[in-house]
């Protein structure tokens, strides 16, 4: 199969996919609720992408010299990046959805445990750390808005500073003991789309 081949079934099965995706959430749905539902509808949208991402990757990697062929080598490339993009917001979306219906459910169970108390000094590495991650987003706009810089190098900075900020929060929460898995996933999402944004800006140039 050539790379137009794959690329257009990577496509259609991204996309045409959609209804059936979404047929099996509202199945889901209708017995464990919207936020399963769409959750599972995500992450299926999600693994669609994945799966074409990386068949492209293998296209690529058993056809070393196809890119040089073309008149844009990194487009090969870029499409891995886009498949890749889709289905990383749909795999951790919906693992954000799926991560709230459970707290949800261990509430109306009672099954919610407080989390142990931490040490002094993990809170203050954590209240550190809150504040590093303020100030590396605060920062980085600042900097972007005031200093003498480009379009795009304003945008990379800013973006650097939300990647940043992201990692600092994650380990915030830890240090805390306060890491809960819809929180991560919801940093890891936000960072991960700020990070795949920055590399894209280095890569295009």
């Amino acid at each position: 199969m050539g790379f137009e081949s794959l690329v257009g079934w990577g496509l259609a099965a991204l996309f045409g996919g959609c209804p059936i995706w979404a047929l099996v959430g509202w199945l889901v749905a209708r017995k464990s609720g919207f936020e399963s539902g769409t959750g599972i509808a995500m992450m299926l949208f999600g693994a669609t992408g994945l799966a074409a991402a990386g068949a492209v990757a293998w296209f690529i990697f058993q056809h070393p010299g196809f890119a040089a062929t073309l008149q844009d080598p990194r487009q090969p490339y870029a499409m891995v990046g886009v498949f890749g993009a889709f289905g990383g917001f749909g795999v951790l979306g919906g693992g954000v959805l799926l991560a709230t219906a459970a707290s949800q459910r261990r509430v109306r169970l009672g099954r919610v445990r407080e989390a142990p108390p931490v040490s002094e000094r993990r809170e203050r590495w954590g209240s550190t750390f809150t504040v590093a991650g303020n100030l590396a987003i605060m920062g980085c706009a600042l900097s972007a808005a005031f200093m003498d810089l480009s379009a795009i190098e304003g945008t990379r900075l800013m973006f650097s500073g939300v990647v940043g900020g992201c990692v600092c929060f994650l380990t915030a929460f830890a240090c805390k003991g306060k890491l809960t898995l819809e929180a991560g996933l919801i940093l890891v999402l936000v960072g991960g789309g700020f990070g795949l944004a920055l590399a894209a800006l280095n890569y295009l140039g």
